[in-house]
């Protein structure tokens, strides 16, 4: 590559965005199926070692690269999907020109994981024994054929690629394999052939009835009783953060958060609470997170800043016990019964709190942040998605939150209270709350007047 044609040397760019271009490069030419070393990235960016060295250590810092045990960048092998799709590329499947044209429109047109598609398409073609253009047949025996592979994928039956244990443990019950759907889809129509509405139309997944699987305001404080009781103060400080900024598991065993003190006061109450930036690496970016929780912002005292928030050095093991101890909680709360594990049918509730107990943390986060915003679906999203349109199954308006609209227990408190599901008119007010007891407004005007009243009597 010339130097003229190198995309940071336009002198045009602010110098963030040149080096943000040179990160991205160094990362790419770092992981394979590159895995250049130093010498080799730096002739490639037209720079120095020492930059390259501060590059990758700004991308370590960032997630997105690992260093070993004495400090080197710790060298990746090939991403699975990515593997295959290689030797795939080398077998007849892929010398198919239906194939070919499919993974050049793809490539094109930055699908990203196009790896993914094209393995998870062969698996297809080879758990029915056909060759790839059957699926560029009249639609009626395409619709025929994906029928076939959902019955052979809920029995067991779809072909892999990666040797399995037990071919038993493989079935999957009522579960709708729509990432293989994808695949075939996209392999129709970049091959030119359109898709009647009524055909290989994507089923639910489950996503509604998942995104309601949570824990109300009443069994959240339960559960951070139980977690300091039953498996200690570490696990009790983890459950609370997780619910309070509703992170993947993965980054919340690898932040190392730094927690800023903020002051105000909101109607008479003076208030704290902290604001803190997280990143999640699967989405590659950070999310402005906030602490208001009296629970939170106790446990965020006694953390030292820039550190990991455990003390685990197996951080896999960590995930691992942590939703051990999730699942326990379950059974506590009457969730699920972990003698019936075995039997779980995926799209339940039961199947939700055993297999994905970290996720269930995740929605009931949203679920009280919903509640604690006044149902904005705006600010709620800001802290976990780029779209808000990601949050539209949680803003579904529940009966109750129909009924209960207008309702803010510091502000304008309900005649009959419910604990479970505890309400508010703004994240300002729900912060009030928070920092006064859990108590309303008017009990604060009350005791004003009580104060007035008797410093009057006093000069009386």
């Amino acid at each position: 590559m010339s130097v003229d044609k190198l995309a940071w040397d336009n002198p045009h760019l602010r110098d963030k965005t040149r080096r943000r271009l040179m990160r991205e490069k160094v990362l790419e030419l770092t992981l394979p199926p590159h895995n250049k070393n130093k010498n080799q990235i730096a002739d490639a960016i037209n720079r120095s070692t020492g930059l390259v060295y501060k590059l990758q250590r700004e991308l370590v810092d960032e997630g997105k690269l690992d260093l070993t045990d004495k400090g080197y960048i710790k060298k990746r092998t090939l991403p699975r999907d990515q593997s295959l799709f290689e030797d795939l590329t080398k077998t007849e499947f892929g010398q198919f020109a239906a194939v070919k044209r499919w993974i050049q429109l793809m490539r094109q047109d930055k699908v990203k994981d196009f790896h993914y598609q094209v393995t998870n398409f062969y698996k297809v073609c080879k758990t029915l024994d056909v060759k790839p253009n059957a699926f560029l047949d009249d639609i009626e025996l395409v619709q025929d054929m994906w029928v076939r592979f959902v019955e052979k994928f809920r029995n067991g039956e779809s072909y892999y690629m990666v040797k399995q244990k037990n071919r038993s443990e493989l079935k999957t019950g009522n579960a709708i394999p729509n990432h293989y759907l994808y695949s075939v889809r996209s392999f129709i129509t970049r091959n030119g052939k359109q898709i009647p509405p009524s055909y290989l139309k994507i089923e639910s997944n489950h996503t509604d009835s998942y995104s309601y699987v949570m824990l109300n305001d009443r069994e959240r404080k339960v559960a951070v009783d139980y977690m300091e009781e039953k498996f200690g103060t570490e696990i009790k400080n983890i459950f609370v953060l997780h619910h309070e900024f509703g992170p993947r598991s993965e980054t919340l065993f690898s932040m190392k958060p730094t927690f800023v003190r903020q002051t105000t006061t909101i109607d008479g109450v003076s208030c704290e609470y902290y604001k803190v930036l997280i990143f999640e690496q699967k989405q590659n970016r950070r999310y402005e997170k906030i602490a208001i929780t009296p629970e939170a912002r106790e446990v965020i005292k006694t953390l030292e800043d820039g550190k990991l928030i455990h003390s685990h050095n197996d951080k896999k093991a960590g995930r691992e016990m942590y939703n051990s101890c999730l699942r326990s909680l379950y059974q506590k709360l009457g969730r699920y019964d972990p003698q019936f594990k075995e039997n779980l049918d995926v799209g339940t509730e039961e199947w939700y709190y055993h297999n994905m107990p970290s996720h269930v943390i995740r929605h009931s986060c949203v679920h009280w942040l919903m509640r604690a915003s006044g149902e904005r679906a705006d600010v709620v999203s800001s802290m976990f998605w780029d779209k808000p349109e990601t949050l539209k199954v949680y803003a579904k308006n529940s009966l109750d939150a129909i009924l209960q609209q207008g309702v803010c227990y510091f502000c304008n408190p309900p005649d009959e209270p419910d604990p479970n599901a505890i309400r508010y008119c703004s994240i300002r007010h729900a912060l009030a709350y928070y920092n006064n007891g859990g108590r309303a407004k008017n009990e604060i005007d009350t005791e004003r007047s009580v104060h007035i009243s008797n410093d009057s009597n006093a000069y009386v």
